[in-house]
């Protein structure tokens, strides 16, 4: 009869192949991976995130990003931070049940099991059981969300951690669309490329803690991938706004994105020519509203719009690089001690050790504890990260730049030739970049070689490497059975080596330098307008340490003259805080090598005249050079 309603049938997922069932489950394994690595050794920090997250709490308590004075990254943009906040208070207010396991190792194994047996159901013919892979999914999302918040309720600023492991999978992701669109006809090459992101040790590093970097990589992957795709439709104007508003978003959250931004504004000039210009004046127009108003805030307080906290500091800096610094490549020390303090300012060196072996910088401490298995897995994480450089090195030289070339003189536009063309350009740009930085601020030690600071071009090294392989493949056919060989025995030696990361806490352990040298020095800085009898003047006190060894029970003491009278606490970084009047003594507990930590104060003016401030600092350590332990800073206050 017509007015009896047919029961609605249950809507029945589609059919998967294998192959999205199997990178749906590679995914959570990141992700479950990623979660322990958040709850562990990320909480510990690494790589500044314990200055970012300083600044994000900043930003939250005072509305405004800190000064120079309060936090050394003071300059970065706040995109990522204020997102970081977002998800803090949205985080803690929502509900949620906390269905934990008694271990956490079995909760996430369990999880992994409802997420990976639900898409394998979704491959299977029989709709019933597609039925109940789609459920078990959605089972899986909806606790993976209730562990999400759990999270954020029990550890603060863990949203940001989290927004981290999300650009670190989305990264992935988007580095095999970017190799669908240079390969439309081979899916499995997008695969290996997001395979080979994902195995870079400094993709998971960063994807776990409280840092804007992984972030950037992936908003400039995506602008990549936008501007690739617009290049294939010839220039959907359409895709110019959404083009800006990712690059926009990019230039909030680092200074190293106006890299990509320049590189495909060339492109686009030099491949599209008048075509692609009401594209580019699009996405130049989103662009401008999101960052230009940084750029001038910028500009305005510290007369940069690409300000870093990159000084050149005595007590740091050298005059200039020595030739060492850009031939040295001990290939001995790279296989038996790969670990980044083994070179003390070297700069191929130090970024291979970083990128491949030395989890976190600070948890291999070679012949100082760490296990023989830790020593083995590290040295053969570095030996097969040599054969992969060697890979994305000859991909680059013998088939992407080739094809940037080709591009240039219009001989070829293929998808395969503009996109390797482009990855070409963006890989050269970002390297030369981070050379001259080097360059402008030459460090003792070599701190600032940190493969993470071209984390934006790992799909681009990614494609290069399967690129190479590929061609490698077709040219001697007996080298395709060497790549399952290859991929076992670094899964094997990238296993062992995370499970010993995992296992360890960041900072936990303290790493001797080479010579074993505690270097401390102090600097003074007055950071307001001397006043007159009665009023207030800030003081900001530096304590450096340029050895190459951790400095233990540094005491830093502080001398006022009977006409200053110290207002209040000072504000401190490191120990347990300041004690006395006037005479200050802070605490510091350890400094690690190659770095500084500040002391901040403000005094009340009871008399005018020339007034003499001294501090002296001092450790358990023998001091390389005690000449420069004492500093002092003279003002005149006017007439006495």
């Amino acid at each position: 009869m017509p007015w009896v309603q047919t029961p609605a049938r249950a809507s029945i997922p589609t059919r998967w192949s294998r192959e999205r069932a199997a990178v749906v489950l590679a995914f959570a394994a990141f992700l479950v991976l990623g979660w322990q690595g958040v709850t562990t050794v990320g909480r510990e920090g690494g790589n500044d995130a314990g200055a970012h997250l300083a600044y994000a709490e900043y930003l939250d308590a005072h509305g405004h990003i800190p000064g120079k004075s309060v936090n050394y990254e003071y300059a970065t943009p706040p995109l990522f931070h204020a997102a970081a906040i977002a998800a803090e208070h949205i985080l803690r207010g929502a509900p949620s049940q906390g269905l934990e396991l008694s271990s956490n190792w079995l909760t996430r194994a369990l999880w992994l099991i409802l997420v990976g047996g639900g898409a394998a159901a979704l491959t299977a013919e029989g709709r019933k059981r597609r039925l109940l892979g789609g459920c078990s999914l959605a089972l899986g999302c909806v606790w993976g969300l209730d562990e999400i918040v759990s999270l954020a309720k029990t550890e603060p600023w863990s949203g940001g951690q989290l927004i981290a492991l999300a650009t670190g999978a989305g990264l992935v992701l988007v580095t095999g669309l970017i190799a669908r669109e240079l390969w439309p006809d081979h899916p499995r090459r997008a695969l290996a490329a997001g395979g080979f992101v994902a195995a870079y040790p400094v993709v998971y590093r960063m994807s776990i803690l409280f840092h804007p970097e992984m972030p950037l990589a992936f908003l400039c992957a995506v602008a990549l991938l936008v501007f690739l795709r617009a290049a294939r439709r010839d220039w959907p104007r359409s895709d110019g706004w959404a083009l800006g508003a990712v690059c926009g978003a990019a230039a909030l959250t680092r200074q190293t994105a106006l890299v990509v931004i320049v590189c495909l504004g060339v492109a686009g000039v030099a491949i599209g020519g008048r075509r692609a210009a009401p594209f580019l004046a699009r996405a130049a127009v989103v662009l401008a509203m999101l960052a230009v108003p940084w750029w001038i805030y910028a500009a305005q307080r510290w007369h940069n719009p690409l300000q870093s906290n990159l000084e050149p500091r005595a007590s740091l800096m050298m005059n200039s690089q020595p030739l060492s610094f850009f031939v040295s490549f001990p290939i001995k020390s790279l296989v038996l001690h790969p670990y980044r303090e083994s070179f003390s300012n070297e700069l191929l060196p130090k970024l291979h050790a970083d990128l491949w072996s030395d989890w976190f910088g600070a948890i291999h401490p070679f012949e100082n504890g760490s296990s023989k298995l830790d020593r083995v897995t590290a040295s053969t994480q570095s030996v097969l990260g040599l054969a992969a450089d060697a890979l994305a090195v000859g991909g680059l030289f013998a088939l992407a730049i080739p094809a940037g070339i080709a591009v240039l003189r219009r001989r070829s536009l293929t998808p395969r030739e503009l996109g390797l063309g482009l990855l070409a350009l963006v890989t050269i740009a970002g390297f030369c970049g981070f050379v001259v930085m080097l360059l402008r601020f030459p460090q003792r030690y070599g701190d600032p070689i940190k493969s993470s600071y071209l984390l934006f071009t790992a799909p681009a090294w990614a494609i290069f490497s399967v690129a190479a392989w590929a061609g490698l493949r077709n040219r001697v056919p007996a080298v395709a059975c060497l790549l399952p060989i290859v991929a076992v025995l670094y899964g094997v030696s990238y296993a062992a080596d995370l499970g010993a990361a995992l296992d360890h806490r960041a900072g936990d352990r303290s790493i001797p330098g080479l010579a074993g040298i505690v270097d401390l020095s102090t600097t003074w800085q007055q950071t307001s307008p001397s006043p007159g009898i009665g009023g207030e003047v800030d003081f900001l006190v530096g304590v450096n340490n340029t050895g190459n060894q951790t400095g233990s029970d540094i005491e830093l003491t502080v001398q006022l003259p009977p006409a200053l009278h110290l207002q209040g606490p000072p504000f401190y970084e490191l120990g347990s805080g300041c004690t006395g009047t006037s005479t200050l003594r802070c605490n510091l507990g350890s400094l690690a090598a190659a770095s500084s930590t500040l002391i901040r104060f403000g005094v009340l003016v009871n008399e005018g005249g020339p007034q003499t401030l001294t501090a002296t600092v001092s450790s358990s350590n023998p001091d390389a050079n005690p000449s420069d332990n004492s500093s002092s800073i003279t003002i005149n206050l006017g007439p006495a």
